[in-house]
């Protein structure tokens, strides 16, 4: 696996969404780093959980945003957000029967997040822009 390095091509212009987009980023490549490096289950485990709370949490802030200025297509954003979550349980607890594949969390997830970012999140940068927010 590569591992994704922050840049332009995902950058929003929204301060506090690239400042949680970098942190998830950053905790994806964290986990591909202790796989690689054949970390304990326990501490492979313990990275899988704190990127699903990031993102648990950052979902909560994006949603929040896009609720508070009124975004248009909130609801379908909010649909595509609670998919991921379904699919990030999904491939957590096939890990906690037994039989993790760490690799297909970390891809699925990386692939998930910067198609994201570069096709559904940049939709309502205009709308936010406009709004104000930076």
């Amino acid at each position: 696996m590569r591992q994704r390095a922050w840049s332009e091509d995902i950058r929003l212009g929204i301060r506090k969404i690239d400042e949680e987009h970098a942190v998830l980023l950053n905790i994806l490549n964290s986990l591909e780093d202790a796989v690689a490096q054949g970390k304990e289950n326990a501490i492979v485990r313990k990275a899988i959980d704190e990127l699903m709370l990031y993102a648990y949490s950052h979902f909560a802030t994006e949603e929040r945003m896009l609720r508070e200025y009124g975004y248009p297509d909130y609801e379908r954003h909010k649909e595509i957000h609670e998919a991921a979550t379904r699919k990030i349980l999904e491939l957590a607890d096939v890990d906690e029967a037994g039989s993790p594949d760490v690799s297909e969390v970390i891809t699925f997830l990386t692939d998930w997040l910067i198609n994201h970012i570069q096709g559904i999140d940049k939709k309502y940068v205009p709308f936010l822009v406009a709004k104000g927010v930076v």
